[in-house]
């Protein structure tokens, strides 16, 4: 005599985050000493949940500012808000501004 019982296998957990392609900077034109935000979206074409960490950076080469983690789970976006204070004495100019996820 036997016994069967069916079982589904499950797929391994993956986290597959990544931040998207544009970024808005508010305000458009900050001045030296003056708080700006940088705004992305994460979204995660895993299966799980995962954290990443959002830095934004400016200037060429890139100098970080800020940093701050977000949990994504999969199919639900999360906007990713960072602020931080130009620094008094920065020159005017055009100035690159990055948000970067890892």
């Amino acid at each position: 005599m036997s016994y069967c019982a069916n079982l589904t296998i499950a797929a391994p957990s993956t986290v597959s985050i990544s931040l998207g392609s544009t970024i808005t900077v508010s305000p458009a034109s900050p001045v030296a000493g003056s708080a700006v935000t940088l705004t992305g979206t994460l979204t995660n074409s895993g299966n799980t949940a995962g954290t990443t960490t959002v830095s934004a950076a400016m200037g060429t080469p890139s100098v970080v500012m800020t940093t701050q983690s977000y949990t994504v789970s999969p199919g639900t976006p999360v906007t990713a808000s960072l602020t931080f204070t130009v620094p008094a004495g920065t020159t005017a100019g055009s100035y690159q501004f990055c948000l970067t996820s890892t």
